[in-house]
């Protein structure tokens, strides 16, 4: 609970980057992902489920547990659209990263996933990302309605950059290359949102 708790954890757990794995591992606080590829579906689940051996024995050696509920597992493809099957990826806490018939838990396949702010999904199509911010922003849009009334344009600028700005700019670079088509719905919300504040002005001028 102190501020010196998240230093000395990322110390503590600054060893796991020499364990030597196959795929590449990305540490953010207590967040750990490990990127596993291969030309077939095979070569890459082999290769992920023998890093998750090497990993979780180190996370047993450094008296830390992997909470398998909150371990999920992606499968993405960029060019062929295929799916790798029933394949089953289990941390394998017996010591046999081979082993189809052992106890160990399952780590849950997902479609998409959240990390760090960021919907990533298995086609890299950002879709549910843009979703989710314009949601996002069209829930602002009451709040912005209200405050027009009782705050200046300038004050109400400044609510436009802290909460909704924001969440536009937030991650922008991985999903802001998405097509037009997709990106339009933001852009319409966030013109209603710059319009209930441009409304304001309206309302003081009357040439407007």
């Amino acid at each position: 609970g102190s501020t010196l708790g998240p230093l000395l954890f990322l110390i503590y757990i600054n060893s796991i980057t020499k364990v030597l794995i196959e795929g590449k591992l990305i540490l953010f606080a207590d967040d750990t992902v490990v990127v596993s590829s291969g030309r077939t579906w095979d070569e890459a689940f082999s290769k992920a489920s023998s890093d998750l051996a090497k990993l979780l024995k180190w996370f047993s050696g450094n008296i830390l547990t992997v909470n398998v509920s909150k371990t999920k597992y992606m499968p993405m493809f960029l060019k062929i659209d295929s799916d790798p099957g029933p394949r089953v990826l289990r941390m394998h806490s017996c010591g046999d990263p081979w082993s189809v018939s052992c106890g160990c838990g399952i780590v849950e396949r997902v479609e998409q996933y959240k990390y760090l702010g960021i919907i990533i999904d298995r086609k890299l199509s950002w879709v549910p990302h843009i979703q989710h911010v314009n949601k996002r922003l069209r829930s602002l849009m009451h709040a912005f309605t209200q405050l027009s009334q009782v705050l200046t344009v300038d004050q109400c600028r400044g609510v436009y950059y802290a909460y909704a700005q924001s969440l536009l700019m937030y991650g922008v670079l991985a999903w802001g290359g998405a097509s037009t088509n997709l990106l339009e719905p933001l852009g319409v919300t966030q013109r209603a949102i710059m319009k209930i504040i441009l409304l304001k002005i309206c309302s003081l001028n009357f040439r407007c």
